[in-house]
């Protein structure tokens, strides 16, 4: 199964502890004014993770744990901040530690969910996209994580259910299921359903390489299919994906013999 894709790399945050969000100006000049302030630093953190200052956010919501450890938003911010800079194992240390403090927390469950997914511990991964489910039944990222998580369980009718429920549900990212839904297919060896997704999929140009890759790959499985059809797409994936200028040999200053 290939790796599921990240569900959240989210640029909001909750305020935790029912506090006014601040401006950027606002948290800055309070952890000047109140250095022991705890929402001053979160929300100076807050800022710096919204400006991909992932560095300083970290810092500045280290601080604001450790000011207050009891405010589960920081651990929050602090899990994302982690995630977003790849270390996955650090991120779940903080969503754990953020549902520690309070159970019903979405956004912690979701990200647990995919990054368990990531490691194939699907036990865990289930039991918190379905945490995450029930506090939010229509979420398009908890449903989707789940669809992934039961095509690598072998339940693939069901996955099958939750990315049709997702084309039409999320019309504007459609693409993405159509080639997921193409993938489960072609697990179950539904080949021409299969291509006929991935067709799909590369109709919408962000998602057009993997589907068209796709689509190449899964006709060298179909032996009644023309060679000249594989030929056609590989020139299409050339004339789209090859660049337009051509790529200079570098010349030796010195080309004189010996």
């Amino acid at each position: 199964m290939a790796k599921p894709v990240l569900p959240i790399r989210t640029k909001t945050s909750p305020a935790g502890t029912g506090k006014a969000q601040l401006t950027a100006k606002q948290a800055l000049a309070q952890t000047a004014r109140a250095p022991r302030d705890p929402h001053g630093w979160k929300e100076h953190g807050r800022h710096l993770f919204n400006a991909d200052d992932l560095k300083g956010a970290k810092a500045a919501l280290t601080r604001a744990a450790e000011l207050d450890p009891s405010d589960h938003g920081i651990w929050l911010l602090l899990g994302y901040t982690a995630l977003n800079g790849g270390d996955e194992s650090l991120a779940r240390e903080h969503f754990e530690h953020a549902l520690s403090l309070s159970d019903n927390l979405f956004e912690a469950h979701l990200n647990l969910a995919f990054l368990y997914l990531r490691r194939n511990e699907t036990g865990v991964s289930i039991t918190h996209v379905e945490k995450a489910l029930s506090l939010q039944p229509d979420s398009i990222p908890a449903l989707r994580v789940k669809a992934q998580l039961l095509s690598g369980l072998s339940k693939h009718e069901e996955a099958i259910g939750i990315f049709e429920r997702l084309i039409q549900q999320d019309r504007n990212n459609a693409f993405g299921y159509w080639n997921d839904l193409g993938n489960v297919k072609r697990e179950l060896s539904r080949f021409e359903e299969s291509l006929e997704c991935y067709r799909k999929a590369a109709s919408h140009s962000a998602a057009s390489a993997i589907a068209l890759s796709n689509q190449i790959t899964l006709l060298h499985y179909m032996p009644g299919r023309d060679p000249a059809e594989i030929l056609e797409l590989c020139k299409k994936w050339g004339k789209t994906f090859t660049p337009h200028k051509a790529v200079r040999r570098p010349q030796p200053s010195d080309r004189s013999p010996g």
